[in-house]
């Protein structure tokens, strides 16, 4: 197995090491898989379930796929301003790709209803209507179903969505959308 933490050191050297990136995102995948059964909030059943909300809020193995990450979701996306998450997953990857101040990548947060309290919003973030350049982002795909949903959200309120992105995309998954792993 792909030992993590000589990561820094090897990802210096991706271009004499194109496949470091690859290893790494291996790694990480093996890591978060637990093999048992599951079911999915889709309502499907599986043997397997990758923990992508533990990754994200592990400090150390963030800070070793960060870098990649957002690099990977830039080139897929370019001119992305903002990455709008819904749900504790989509919400939790939006603010760690936002956390990192180098990017300039803003978040918005996207309630499943609008509050019935405080200022009652829906959506949440330093944005304007038409916003430009807004990703959508989730920790997992499997039906699709929470991006379309939040799709739909963000252009009630004006905002122009450019694409979806998933930390993990499942196998299974048919749904069309951009992502860091892909389970192979």
């Amino acid at each position: 197995m792909y030992d993590l933490y000589t990561r820094n050191s090897l990802h210096k050297s991706s271009t004499v090491f194109p496949d470091v990136d690859l290893n790494i995102k291996k790694a990480m995948l093996s890591k978060y898989k637990l093999n048992a059964s599951f079911v999915l909030s889709s309502g499907r059943s599986t043997d397997h379930y990758f923990d992508i909300k533990s990754l994200l809020l592990d400090n150390t193995d963030w800070s070793i796929i960060k870098d990649i990450l957002i690099k990977d979701l830039k080139s897929k996306f370019p001119g992305v301003v903002y990455v709008a998450g819904s749900g504790v997953g989509g919400i939790l990857f939006a603010m760690r790709i936002a956390s990192c101040l180098e990017f300039n990548i803003s978040p918005i947060i996207v309630r499943d209803s609008m509050k019935t309290y405080g200022l009652l919003k829906q959506v949440e973030g330093k944005y304007f209507h038409g916003s430009p350049r807004t990703v959508i982002v989730d920790d997992v795909v499997t039906t699709g179903n929470s991006f379309i949903k939040v799709k739909k959200i963000l252009r009630g309120v004006g905002i122009k969505v450019l694409g979806n992105y998933a930390f993990l995309k499942r196998k299974e998954s048919n749904f069309k959308c951009e992502s860091f792993i892909s389970e192979w």
